[in-house]
């Protein structure tokens, strides 16, 4: 006990769990909703690193830099505008609208936790009555090897 094993003889079980299974519709029900809170979470640390590139984006540079780079600049020659043609948003517009999208992902993330807690509950709660059981053989002075064969 408490080594690497590096040889386990045949039929000698190293590792001894009782695994219980809940049925694929809770399995189902509980990896989606995992899925849509793995998700969000990810979709909000994008959202905070581009508010970050954004802010180093609209606080990094000089405004003294800038107008002496407007100064030497040489001027670019002027092209005719589509009017069908939308503008890209300035680096403010882009991080406002970033902002409260990390709000709206923010405030989605309390119901995506409980609906993993939910469907996590409900797993269990569909194999409480073996659970139970095992636990009073084992209280019963049952040995674990008798229960998983």
């Amino acid at each position: 006990y408490g080594q690497t094993s590096l040889w386990a003889p045949e039929g000698v079980r190293i590792v001894k769990h009782i695994l219980l299974d809940p049925g694929e519709e809770l399995k189902e029900a509980y990896s989606t909703a995992a899925s849509a809170l793995t998700s969000a979470q990810s979709s909000i640390a994008n959202t905070e690193e581009e508010i970050a590139e954004l802010e180093a984006e609209i606080n990094g540079t000089d405004v003294a830099e800038d107008a002496a780079a407007e100064a030497t600049a040489t001027p670019a020659p002027t092209a005719t505008l589509d009017p069908s043609a939308t503008p890209e948003p300035s680096p403010e517009e882009q991080l406002a609208a970033a902002q409260a999208e990390l709000e709206e992902l923010n405030a989605s993330l309390p119901e995506l936790e409980a609906a993993v807690e939910t469907a996590r509950a409900d797993c269990i709660a569909a194999v409480q009555d073996t659970l139970d059981e095992i636990q009073a053989r084992l209280a019963a002075g049952e040995y674990l090897e008798a229960l998983i064969a």
